[in-house]
């Protein structure tokens, strides 16, 4: 039996700061995955995640663990 969720799915980019200067709330944004090649899905830029310059904060847990995330200089846009 295959269970199919009716809610949206939500994916989190990281990218490098100075992109988020050409991406902005509303725009349409393509996402393609390994686990389904040859697939592109289309989605639009829901929000833009607050940044912050590096060394201005020290960190003081591990809560992230994707490793894109975790790089210096990069911010996150929800798709």
């Amino acid at each position: 039996m295959v269970f199919i969720p009716a809610e949206r799915r939500t994916v989190v980019g990281s990218f490098w700061q100075n992109s988020l200067q050409r991406i902005e709330p509303g725009f349409e944004a393509e996402v393609i995955l390994d686990a389904v090649p040859g697939h592109v899905f289309g989605g639009r830029v829901k929000q833009l995640l607050p940044a912050m310059r590096e060394g201005e904060a020290q960190s003081g847990g591990t809560l992230i663990s994707a490793r894109m995330l975790a790089q210096f200089g990069r911010a996150a846009a929800v798709i």
